[in-house]
């Protein structure tokens, strides 16, 4: 499974920095790394939907002052 090393650590004998992702087959620590399995994936065209309404609202805004 891939999992992300959320603060700095030894995995299988080896340094892991924090942000690092990698496949784990152990038992996950949840105190050191999360699951990424688990997180659900971002939907890029939401996000840009998103992104043109905040730019849209923040002209509305700078119109009235």
């Amino acid at each position: 499974m891939l999992v992300r090393v959320i603060q700095k650590c030894f995995v299988n004998n080896v340094l892991r920095e924090a942000g690092v992702e990698f496949e784990y087959d152990g038992e996950i620590n949840p105190n050191v790394m999360i699951s990424l399995e688990d997180e659900a994936p971002v939907n890029k065209p939401v996000a840009k939907v998103a992104k043109k309404a905040a730019k849209k609202t923040e002209k509305i805004a700078t119109k009235k002052d």
